[in-house]
């Protein structure tokens, strides 16, 4: 096993590249997914990612999603659904079940300026 495996800086650099390809195609990022990419099985990826990071491999995906859709929200006019696809959510509902959860607010709550955390 490569050790940029156990090295949490390349780790997070493998990671943010995934994550970034799945925005471009519109498409979840998946531990599973990311794991294959690699050649590592996905609870291996995921032990390893959490040891090095500190946090689990599926919270931070999650989170870069919510980054994502916080950011587009804020600098664009685009519509709630083309932001959850460019956020990488398969669903609306989806998007909007995961942005609550994250923030405290609806995402067209956050983009009328509520202030909501992460």
């Amino acid at each position: 096993m490569s050790s940029a495996l156990r090295d949490g800086q390349a780790l997070r650099k493998v990671a943010r590249s995934y994550v970034r390809k799945c925005f471009r195609e519109e498409t979840p990022p998946q531990v599973n997914e990311l794991a294959v990419l690699l050649d590592v099985p996905p609870y291996e990826l995921s032990r390893l990612f959490a040891n090095a990071t500190g946090e689990p491999l599926s919270t931070y995906l999650k989170r870069m999603q919510i980054v994502r859709a916080r950011g587009l929200l804020r600098r664009t006019g685009l519509s709630l659904n083309q932001i959850a696809y460019a956020s990488g959510f398969g669903t609306r509902a989806s998007f909007f079940r995961a942005f609550r959860k994250a923030c405290g607010c609806t995402p067209l709550e956050f983009r009328k300026g509520a202030a909501c955390g992460l």
